[in-house]
C-alpha cells in the first residue's frame, strides 16, 4: 500500500460569522456540501491562492485576515442581528423565553435570527451543544463514568431521553457509540 501525504486546510467560523461572507441563509447549507465559488467567487479564488502558501506562517494569517475582511460586508442591521445571536450563544441560557424577555426581543425574532445566521433554531442549537458535550464525554472521558451519569451531567432528563436524543444525531445508542467510536475513525492511513 502506498501512503500519500494529505494536506487539509480549512476555516472555522462562529455560527453567526459565515452568513455575511456568503450572503445566503445558513439553513440553505444544512445536510449538503456546497462550493464556495457558487456563493462568493472572489473569496474562493483568494483562498485557492492562499492554499498554495500554506508554509508562509504568520504572513499567511495576515493575508487570510485581509481576504476575509474584504469579503465581509455586513450592513448595520446585520451587525446588530449578529450581536444578538452572539449574546444569546455566550449567555447560554437554560430558558430561551426568559432570555428573550430579559433581552427585550420576541422569541419569534430570535428564532428568525438563528435561522438566518446559524441555520437552526435556538432550541436546535442548544440540542447540538448538549449532544457535543455528552459525545465528547463518551469519547474522551473516563471509561468508568456510567452512561446514566454522562446523560444526566449533559442535561438530559433521564436515560431514555438521553438515548433517544443521542440516536437522533448519530443513529447509535450511547454505549455502542462509546465502544465503536465512529466519530474518531483515524485509520485513514493505516495499512490494511
Amino acid at each position: 500500500m502506498v501512503l500519500r501525504e494529505t494536506r487539509v486546510w480549512g476555516l472555522s467560523f462562529q455560527p453567526w460569522g459565515f452568513q455575511p461572507v456568503v450572503g445566503t441563509l445558513m439553513n440553505t447549507f444544512l445536510d449538503q456540501i456546497v462550493d464556495l465559488v457558487d456563493y462568493n467567487a472572489e473569496l474562493a479564488r483568494g483562498l485557492k491562492v492562499l492554499s498554495g502558501k500554506l508554509d508562509a506562517g504568520e504572513a499567511l494569517v495576515d493575508e487570510l485576515e485581509e481576504l476575509l475582511v474584504r469579503a465581509l460586508n455586513p450592513d448595520t442591521v446585520e451587525i446588530g442581528a449578529m450581536q444578538q445571536v452572539r449574546a444569546f450563544i455566550e449567555a447560554d441560557p437554560d430558558d430561551i423565553r426568559r432570555y428573550c424577555d430579559q433581552a427585550g426581543i420576541s422569541m419569534r425574532h430570535m428564532q428568525r435570527l438563528f435561522s438566518r445566521y446559524v441555520g437552526v433554531s435556538p432550541k436546535g442549537y442548544q440540542k447540538i451543544k448538549q449532544f457535543e458535550a455528552c459525545s465528547r464525554e463518551l469519547l474522551y472521558g473516563e471509561d468508568e463514568n456510567l452512561l446514566t451519569s454522562v446523560g444526566l451531567d449533559s442535561g438530559y432528563y433521564d436515560q431514555s431521553h438521553f438515548i433517544r436524543c443521542f440516536r437522533e444525531f448519530t443513529s447509535f445508542a450511547p454505549r455502542r457509540f462509546r465502544g465503536e467510536r465512529p466519530a474518531v475513525k483515524s485509520d485513514l492511513f493505516k495499512e490494511k
